[in-house]
């Protein structure tokens, strides 16, 4: 069981599989987010090297919500996400959300339907073995069950995963 943990320079091999965190997909949308150009760097060479790129439904999850809250905070500061807000920012959240489908490599997880019970039982191994709060171990867990080599984040979090099998892992930081 072999965790790495690297910071990301432009350059360095990828794993020929690799899951993005909710906040390295906000990073490359976000254009005045400070790692913004690393952002889109580390995806450019995830394409570029036909990398699988993963992205499960709780990372677009924490993207849209995320998004909402930037874009409401411009026009009200310290507003809630709404449905109302969502439903006013639905075509931006569209035309972001078909930017990241669009890349070439791109996997949404979970694929199968059975893979949710899967996804479950590797998070609830990391559960217990990992100090980390629960959006992460499930974004964990999507990587892992996936079988992909590593986990890209803008997170110190990640550098306490405790792997459930023996495996390298690379955790890439921005």
């Amino acid at each position: 069981m072999t965790l790495s943990v690297r910071q990301f320079v432009t350059g360095q091999a990828l794993p020929p599989c690799l899951y993005l965190d909710a906040n390295v997909l906000i990073a490359f949308i976000v254009r005045n987010h400070q790692k913004n150009i690393a952002a889109i760097q580390l995806v450019g060479e995830a394409v570029s090297s036909q990398c699988e790129i993963l992205v499960s439904l709780l990372a677009l999850d924490e993207v849209w919500h995320s998004l909402a809250e930037i874009w409401g905070q411009s026009e009200t500061p310290r507003k809630k996400v709404t449905g109302a807000m969502m439903k006013q920012y639905a075509p931006r959240l569209t035309a972001k959300t078909r930017d990241i489908l669009d890349l070439d490599g791109v996997i949404v997880l979970p694929g199968r339907a059975d893979d949710g019970r899967d996804i479950v039982n590797i998070v609830l191994k990391l559960l217990s073995a990992s100090e980390m709060r629960s959006r992460d171990l499930f974004h964990a867990g999507y990587a892992l069950h996936r079988i992909a080599g590593g986990l890209a984040t803008t997170d110190d979090d990640f550098e306490k995963l405790a792997l459930p099998d023996a495996r390298d892992f690379a955790v890439i930081k921005l």
